[in-house]
């Protein structure tokens, strides 16, 4: 039976430090991206990757980049959506990675 499940990928302010390595289940389709603030602490917001999966699935990784505008785009990634913060202070580019 299919899921939706959601991930969070790396926060705008640790771009510089590589990928967001996921293991999903194989097949898994992303259908959104976006900001969303943390229950316990109002004040803390994680970018989110929601999906559509099935558990039974062998699980694979997967690597994500969030790119900010002007930023350069590796060669092999492949766009996925534009994210825009609450207040439109933060635009970023969620991309996947493929070696």
């Amino acid at each position: 039976m299919r899921k939706i499940f959601k991930y969070i990928l790396n926060n705008y302010s640790t771009i510089c430090q590589g990928n967001t390595i996921l293991k999903m289940p194989n097949n898994a389709i992303i259908i959104k991206c976006n900001y969303q603030r943390c229950i316990d602490d109002w004040n803390t917001v994680n970018l989110c990757m929601w999906a559509i999966i099935d558990p039974d699935k062998e699980l694979i990784s997967r690597a994500f980049m969030v790119i900010a505008t002007g930023d350069r785009i590796p060669v092999k990634c492949e766009y996925i959506t534009t994210v825009t913060s609450d207040n439109g202070q933060f635009i970023s580019h969620v991309f996947e990675y493929h070696e």
